[in-house]
């Protein structure tokens, strides 16, 4: 199967590979701290699954599991499109450009 792993140490910053990785909406096995950024931005677009580096067994699971599922010809990823959406650049362009507009609106109106 195609899968994409990320081996972090540290919990912050994320990197624009990890975006990356979830744009290309394919199974994502991060390698890092429970209680990261990443590991809630994994959770929260249901990209894939998070492990310390120091839980072999259950990173062996994980690698297992998708193992058997591609084998079985099943799909065990079921990403969340909406959220990562979201995190699209075309979408961070939106919001920004938004935002942009918004306070120009405001302070033309300070100035009348």
């Amino acid at each position: 199967p195609e899968i994409y792993t990320l081996s972090l140490h540290d919990a912050l910053p994320i990197s624009g590979k990890v975006y990356e990785y979830i744009g290309v909406k394919k199974p994502i096995i991060a390698i890092a701290p429970p209680n990261s950024a990443i590991a809630a931005l994994i959770d929260e677009t249901n990209c894939g699954s998070v492990a310390h580096q120091s839980e072999i067994e259950k990173i062996a699971d994980i690698f297992y599991d998708l193992y058997l599922f591609w084998k079985n010809g099943k799909q065990k990823f079921n990403p969340n499109l909406k959220t990562i959406k979201n995190y699209e650049r075309r979408e961070a362009a939106k919001k920004l450009a938004s935002l942009l507009d918004s306070f120009i609106k405001r302070k033309r109106k300070k100035k009348i």
